[in-house]
């Protein structure tokens, strides 16, 4: 019976048995990172102080009463110059078409 025979052989190439340590989908693969949370907060890595200071600048951004009312103000501003706009464009289209209309008349006649 195999199992009063020992462990397995280890794989040619592989230093540790073939079922423990490399990413079998891929031999020859290693991972790059630790198995555990290690590699997750590493606060010497860029990217991983890039990432905290923006959540830290976002949740300051999102929960600042201060700055939502400021932000809201200043939608309001905008969607009313975006507003005044389009009301502006409007007005000038009728300007122009009343123009347009009196151009096509034919002058009047003076009867007298």
């Amino acid at each position: 019976h195999p199992a009063y025979y020992g462990p397995p052989p280890q794989a040619p190439g592989y230093s540790h048995p073939p079922s423990y340590g490399a990413y079998h989908g891929h031999p020859g693969y290693l991972s790059q990172h630790d198995g555990g949370l290690g590699g997750f907060f590493n606060f010497r890595d860029e990217r991983f102080v890039k990432g905290a200071i923006t959540g830290a600048a976002l949740t300051f951004l999102l929960t600042s009463d201060t700055v939502q009312k400021n932000a809201i103000k200043s939608l309001v501003k905008l969607w009313s110059a975006f507003q005044g706009g389009i009301e502006e464009v409007k007005e000038r289209f009728k300007d122009a078409e009343a123009e347009i209309k009196t151009e096509e008349q034919p002058p009047k006649a003076n009867s007298g």
